[in-house]
């Protein structure tokens, strides 16, 4: 297609088409257009607006097209539209423009205005700005080389030829371009399949952050979010993390139901007394002692002396006769008893029922350890309460087993006075004692502190709870195969990316040669006779002309011999 802009400067004026004949030329054709948003073109649609006179047929592009406007009815935009086809690139300030070139190679779209294979060259008034600025600009203004003839040129233009054939395009599935452009897509394809997997994995977290764990009462708040569970994984994972007990996870629940207890003020005291006992009844029960005139029937006979010793006290100096027989008591029965019965006795009698006594008083009055009950204790601590608590009672029912045996040793010593008896074995570990009364108070004091600290317990249960919830979620997860899935996905699309980026470059090298290899093409005269033609036909007539000016081989404008020095779109001065 070739395009031709008529000066403005009318109020009606025109702008020319000239669309080559496919069979004469072999240039492929553009038939119509659709402009979707274009400078003051917007939702414009051919088959809606361009019909023959009847108005009943769509009228396509024709070899040559003239198309009438006033100014300001959007001729140069139009212009602009093929003018971006030809250069490859949307015109500056027209960046968000859509439109659709329906044509011999198919539909083209404002995305696809590089590569499109189709020949265009539009003269307008962008053409005159760009290569002819003199004209709009005397003092630094100039004349861009764009048409260029000379056989010097011919070795150039073979290496231009062969650049532009190593280039290629996208329709011809061959050279430069046609590499890029499948790279560029392997590059898509590859980033959107990371992509895909990393949002599949996101969106699977974001669901169990949202869903489940911010919607449970026990653990979850408002503000949990995808970030949250993130940092949770991290801690789970970094710290092997387990799910949590049944019986751990019911103490936390448990522990956040809590109200502050009110303190507990009495302790545990072990004191033994054990040593002193055994120490004083020792020589009560091993020490012998002999009776000056000995009854060996009493001797014999431990029942009958405890019976003879305890009637002493009910009949002498108050009966003359036997309570229980009714016989006469003989005269010397005081004194044969005395003989049996003597101080030694007596003494070791006594010292036997005061160090009784004291093992009684002991037994009943033993109270190490304070009356309290299990619900005076938070949830956490109960296990560790009844554990201590049952560890006291066990040395304090040994502390009174091993005081009842050495009370039943001074019973059996005091029955047989002249009898040496055997201490009992102790069991009782006051060791084991020590340290029960220890842990019972320090369950006390560990549960007094925990009211305290109730609320940074409640805070840490709960996490504990979440964290536990999110290592179950891990459990079903397969975290780290989809982590690596992912990461291999990204290692594709960065070697995509590689040669993507080398191929693009391979391709703006060529391209660069070839504007490079363009502008070494010189043939000034030929070019002067090109630039007269555009200006006659930009100005109507030929009184501007290019000139080639000493002593440097240059263009410059003329108005007939003169410089010209002030030249507007509809004349010069």
């Amino acid at each position: 297609m070739r395009y031709k802009s008529l000066s403005a400067t009318h109020e009606l004026s025109d702008i020319r088409l000239n669309v080559a004949q496919k069979t004469r030329r072999g240039y492929a054709v553009i038939h119509q257009l659709d402009i979707a948003h274009f400078g003051s073109f917007d939702g414009f649609q051919w088959k809606s607006s361009i019909r023959d006179t009847s108005g009943n047929n769509v009228q396509s592009f024709k070899m040559l097209n003239i198309i009438y406007g006033r100014n300001y009815s959007g001729k140069t935009t139009l212009s602009r539209v093929f003018r971006s086809l030809e250069k490859g690139e949307i015109p500056w300030r027209y960046e968000d423009a859509r439109f659709v070139v329906r044509g011999d190679k198919g539909d083209l779209t404002h995305q696809q205005i590089a590569g499109h294979g189709y020949d265009i060259r539009v003269y307008n008034r962008d053409f005159v700005v760009e290569n002819l600025s003199f004209l709009t600009d005397q003092r630094a203004g100039s004349i861009q080389t764009f048409a260029i003839v000379g056989s010097e040129n011919n070795a150039l233009a073979e290496r231009i030829a062969a650049l532009f054939t190593s280039l290629g395009s996208v329709e011809e599935k061959r050279g430069a371009r046609y590499d890029a452009a499948q790279a560029s897509e392997k590059h898509f394809k590859t980033s959107k399949r990371a992509k895909d997997a990393s949002d599949e994995l996101d969106e699977l977290l974001r669901r169990q952050a949202n869903d489940v764990i911010k919607k449970d009462r026990a653990f979850g708040h408002v503000g949990y979010n995808i970030d949250s569970i993130k940092a949770d994984i991290a801690f789970v994972t970094g710290n092997k993390l387990e799910v949590l007990t049944e019986a751990e996870r019911s103490s936390y629940v448990a522990l956040l139901k809590e109200d502050a207890l009110p303190e507990i003020r009495a302790t545990a005291s072990f004191r033994s007394k054990l040593d002193a006992l055994f120490d004083e009844a020792t020589p009560l029960i091993g020490t012998a002692i002999e009776p000056t005139k000995p009854l060996q029937d009493l001797l014999d006979d431990a029942a009958l002396q405890s019976w003879a010793r305890e009637g002493i006290g009910h009949h002498k100096g108050k009966r003359e006769d036997c309570a229980f027989c009714r016989q006469q008591l003989p005269a010397n029965l005081w004194q044969t008893l005395a003989n049996h019965f003597n101080q030694a006795s007596e003494t070791l009698g006594a010292a036997i029922d005061a160090c009784s006594e004291k093992i009684r008083v002991e037994i009943q009055s033993v109270a190490w350890m304070p009356v309290l009950e299990s619900g005076q204790f938070y949830a956490s601590e109960r296990p560790a309460f009844e554990a201590a608590k049952s560890d006291l009672v066990k040395s304090i029912e040994s502390y009174k087993t091993d005081l009842k045996k050495l009370a039943d040793a001074l019973a059996s010593r005091r029955a047989s006075l002249f009898r040496a008896g055997r201490l009992p074995l102790r069991e009782f570990d006051e060791a084991a004692a020590e340290a029960a009364t220890h842990s019972f108070n320090s369950v006390v004091a560990a549960n007094n502190g925990r009211s305290t600290t109730l609320n940074k317990d409640k805070d840490a249960a709960r996490l504990a709870l979440r964290r536990s919830k999110v290592a179950e979620f891990l459990a079903t997860l397969d975290l780290p195969g989809k982590e690596a899935h992912i990461l291999q996905l990204r290692e594709k699309c960065a070697d995509a990316k590689t040669i993507a980026d080398t191929t693009r470059q391979a391709q703006h090298s060529i391209e660069q040669e070839i504007k490079q290899l363009e502008a070494q093409q010189k043939d000034e005269r030929k070019g002067a006779e090109r630039v007269n033609a555009l200006l006659n036909h930009y100005f109507g007539h030929g009184g501007v002309s290019e000139v080639i000016g000493p002593p440097v081989p240059q263009i410059v404008p003329k108005k007939h011999v003169a410089l010209a020095c002030r030249i507007w779109h509809g004349g010069t001065q």
